[in-house]
């Protein structure tokens, strides 16, 4: 994802502009071979979100698979206990798509600054279940002034800004008002001061 596109998805994803912030969406998919039949547990490593544990709102988890008639389990991986933990089961027969809402206490910090990740293990029947994706939904609230979404705001930030500004480029268009003018500025220049 370019700078750029960062910055308009950042802008105009939420009305919280006013306040620094904007709310920001990010998803994973990760795909399977449906054909293969799971007979052991499916371990699932997301990538890490873009976002620090602290900034996630909510979290989502979609798998599309074919189970047998017996309920299987899907374990969040609990960083603090140091174990697997039962969070849902399910239970049905056929291709269905399931969606669970995460606890996003779950979420571990990957370095300092940004990259939540979360690990996910999927536990079924002894029959055994064929999985075609899964899809993880991150909602978090993300810093205007942190333009390169690193996790820190910097001169770097403020350049990429002052650039498209200059340009009148859209991607400084943080009210998402269609216009690059003074408002804009101000507003990145107060969420860069506060540094977010």
């Amino acid at each position: 994802m370019k700078t750029r596109d960062v910055v308009l998805a950042l802008a105009g994803a939420s009305g919280l502009a006013a306040s620094c912030t904007a709310q920001s969406t990010w998803t994973q998919r990760l795909e399977f071979d449906e054909a293969v039949l799971h007979t052991d547990p499916v371990g699932m490593t997301f990538a890490p979100a873009p976002a620090a544990p602290s900034q996630i709102m909510s979290a989502t988890l979609v798998l599309y698979l074919n189970q047998s008639s017996l309920p299987d389990e899907l374990q969040l991986f609990d960083r603090a206990a140091r174990e697997w933990t039962t969070t849902n089961t399910l239970g049905g027969s056929g291709w269905q798509a399931y969606q669970f809402n995460l606890d996003t206490s779950y979420f571990d910090e990957v370095s300092a600054g940004l990259g939540a990740r979360q690990l996910v293990n999927f536990v079924h029947s002894f029959q055994g279940t064929m999985i075609d994706y899964a899809d993880l939904t991150v909602v978090y609230e993300a810093c205007l002034a942190d333009l390169d979404a690193n996790g820190f705001v910097n001169g770097d930030d403020y350049d990429l800004f002052a650039s498209a500004f200059d340009a009148a480029d859209p991607a400084a268009d943080l009210d998402a008002n269609g216009f690059v003018n003074g408002d804009d500025y101000d507003l990145f220049a107060s969420s860069f001061e506060s540094g977010c």
